[in-house]
């Protein structure tokens, strides 16, 4: 297996606890929304070394330059993450909310604190990434004063003085534990020697320690003359505030990190929390930025690597388009030289310019699997047809397993029909909110999904299989004076003489309708087929009802026309609106024409189980 259910816990997609993409040639098909970016976005996180292709992947970083168009090679996910950490730094804005309300407003104020607050200043990025709550919270709640102004301003300065006091303890531990008060008669003022430790000082044991204590005692008296300058206290009060600060700055060993920090929070303690959740988030975007500039690396060195017998095929493919190749080393990108203006370019031939490119990356490295969103994008059904053979023939004929995600039921029909049997086919959709798989298992060597052949598959015990049978019978028989679709209306009841089945029967369907369920893909098709067929003929039913005349019309549209246009027959005000009926006129128009449940059929393929229940239950609220 490639995925399971698991591997979605993180995300905002919830599947079925038997949700699985195997290790297999495979197309997935699903409506738009579904979760097929979120699924190939899990794939592509968990499998690196696959190849992955989604026009989303390159269309932003396509530039058009006169007769010339630049392509970024994988940068698009790059970009895009750029993009949030950008959106991150500036929502959590540590210059104005935290620098700002300490008042620095600039890179050479927030030296006067520290070299590492204008660092941190310079770099807020940075800053976040190194954040350290430890001592955040202390200095936060130490009451604000001109001490701990002073504190904040010269952390440097008392960690000195704290270092040059922890010597003179060491020096006076070391040498003078037991015999401080007879030192001088225990050593001559020359001796370099401890008679203790037996260590060489190189310098008089007396000398050193006088040395340390007249530093100490100098920068003791340089931190209260500046304290005094700022605090206008009395010298007691003084030498009990250095004392202090000296023992908290000792006590927790703060340092003008500690310091900086407290200064990023600002004025409120939550921002502890923001900070911290921005540089897990910063962090996590930055390890994927370097993956894929890796991936992006590679991908250009294979392209580079083989530039010889992919620009030949570039010109095999664009040769009648006059479009010519090269690489651009330097800039990581393929240059497109054209025969006319690159404005005059739509979306779908640049997109088949990159589809192309990365199709025969692909082909010519070594990854043996490839993943690929939606590739019949924005095409008309000749490119479509071209796009599904480029796929076969430039990566299943090369023995690439090939993993396709689609919304377009024609990808299937076009390969099936092209290539049969090289693929598994399943469709993605949403039931009680949560993604499930089933496999299509219709068999044949065509067009594999259409009315006709998904009726083979349903049972005969299915109460759906009468009526698909009904609407192809309708269709195979029809003829103008054919009445068979006036099962498939309502003007009035209509019970067909041969199966005995009623226009009544598809609106007790709605009137009594509680849910669907079912995981068989073909049982599921069918059903959906036939309540949107019985939605429709409930609407008509609700309109005829409330109306004196006759809604003239054998299609939907133009009965709700009428009914909108002649509001002095209506029986009574419904309450419903003509744009609340015709936003789904499409789906619901089936008339009386040949091949007319082409409509709801290709329509039930294009939603999911969950957005048909939706529908019937709003439908059923707008009237009632």
């Amino acid at each position: 297996m490639l995925i399971e259910a698991n591997d979605f816990i993180t995300s905002h997609l919830k599947v079925k606890n038997d949700f699985l993409i195997n290790n297999e040639n495979a197309i997935y098909l699903g409506p738009n929304g579904i979760g097929k970016t979120t699924t190939y976005n899990i794939m592509k996180s968990k499998y690196p070394s696959f190849g992955f292709f989604s026009y989303d992947d390159c269309k932003e970083k396509i530039t058009k330059e006169k007769k010339k168009i630049r392509i970024d090679i994988r940068t698009v996910d790059i970009e895009r993450l750029k993009i949030e950490k950008d959106k991150i730094l500036n929502e959590i804005d540590i210059k104005n909310n935290g620098f700002k309300v300490n008042g620095i407003t600039s890179a050479t104020k927030a030296s006067e604190y520290s070299n590492y607050c204008k660092e941190a200043y310079s770099n807020v990025e940075n800053a976040i990434i190194s954040f350290d709550d430890k001592n955040s919270e202390l200095l936060f709640n130490y009451p604000q004063s001109t001490k701990k102004n002073f504190l904040f301003q010269n952390i440097e300065d008392i960690n000195k003085l704290i270092l040059t006091g922890e010597e003179i303890n060491d020096i006076r531990n070391k040498f003078i534990l037991e015999a401080f008060n007879s030192l001088e008669k225990a050593l001559d003022d020359k001796d370099t020697i401890c008679p203790l430790c037996g260590c060489n000082h190189n310098s008089s044991i007396l000398e050193i320690y006088s040395k340390k204590k007249a530093e100490y005692t100098d920068k003791l008296n340089k931190i209260i003359d500046k304290y005094r300058v700022e605090s206008k206290k009395e010298k007691y009060e003084i030498e009990s505030d250095i004392k202090e600060l000296i023992k908290l700055a000792g006590d927790n060993k703060l340092d003008e990190k500690d310091i900086t920090n407290c200064i990023m929070i600002g004025s409120n303690l939550k921002n502890i929390m923001h900070i911290n959740n921005a540089k897990k988030r910063i962090n996590e975007i930055n390890k994927q930025i370097e993956v894929l500039e890796i991936e992006r690396k590679e991908f250009f060195s294979n392209l580079m690597n083989n530039w010889d017998k992919i620009e030949k095929d570039l010109k095999d493919v664009f040769k009648e388009k006059g479009i010519t190749f090269s690489i651009d080393e330097k800039e990581k990108c393929v240059i497109v030289n054209l025969k006319r203006d690159a404005s005059t370019y739509s979306s779908g031939e640049l997109n088949y310019i990159v589809f192309i490119i990365n199709i025969l990356e692909f082909e010519y490295s070594n990854r043996t699997n490839v993943v690929i969103d939606d590739p019949l994008s924005s095409y008309d059904i000749k490119k479509q047809y071209e796009i599904v053979f480029d796929i076969f023939t430039r990566l299943l004929d090369k023995e690439k397993q090939v993993i396709i995600l689609t919304h377009n039921i024609n990808f299937i029909n076009i390969a099936n029909s092209q290539f049969p049997n090289k693929f598994n086919y399943y469709f993605l959709d949403s039931i009680e909110c949560k993604i499930n798989i089933s496999k299509i298992s219709i068999e044949t060597d065509g067009s594999m999904l259409n009315i006709e052949d998904l009726a083979k598959k349903i049972p005969d015990s299915q109460l759906e299989k009468k009526w698909i049978d009904l609407l192809i019978e309708k269709d195979l028989k029809w003829d103008e004076t054919s009445k068979r679709h006036k099962l498939f209306h309502f003007d009035e009841e209509y019970i067909d003489p041969i199966s005995g089945y009623s226009n009544l029967d598809l609106v007790k369907m709605i009137d009594e309708f509680n849910n669907i369920k079912e995981n068989n893909f073909e049982i599921m098709s069918a059903k959906k087929i036939l309540y949107l067929t019985a939605m429709r003929v409930w609407i008509e039913k609700k309109l005829t009802d409330n109306y004196t005349g006759k809604l003239h019309g054998n299609q939907l549209f133009p009965k709700i026309r009428n009914y909108f246009k002649n509001k002095d027959k209506w029986k009574k005000d419904l309450g419903i609106k003509k744009e609340d009926l015709t936003r789904r006129k499409v789906l619901l128009n089936q008339n009386d024409h040949y091949k007319s449940q082409i409509i709801p059929f290709q329509y039930a393929l294009s939603i999911s189980t969950d957005e048909l229940i939706n529908d019937i239950i709003e439908i059923k609220r707008l009237f009632n």
